[in-house]
């Protein structure tokens, strides 16, 4: 298995990253509930144990044994990705306080 180095403060590697051809991955085969429902536990553990309300976490998988493992826990990271995300911290942080 091939390991692949990059830098956080630059775009993410890709598929051809990791010598793997782009169009014979199945985004949808790599995730199930179960494994949704693992990482919503993870989440919630780290919540728990954190007392954090508003975190991410980073989380991979062994391509072997499936088992997954928690390699990074951010206490405020960046939430580029979601569109209504100023929307939804007003709300987080109202029902916070309330």
């Amino acid at each position: 298995m091939p390991v692949v180095e990059f830098d956080t403060q630059k775009p993410y590697p890709t598929a051809s990253s990791f010598a793997q051809d782009p169009s014979q991955t199945n985004p949808s085969s790599l995730s199930t509930p179960s494994l949704e429902a693992d990482v919503i536990a993870i989440g919630r553990a780290i919540q728990k144990q954190a007392k954090l309300t508003l975190f991410g976490f980073d989380v991979i998988r062994s391509s072997q044994t499936h088992e997954l493992m928690v390699v990074d826990v951010n206490y405020f990271p960046s939430y580029k990705e979601l569109e209504t995300f100023d929307h939804l911290l007003r709300k987080h942080i109202l029902h916070t306080i309330t």
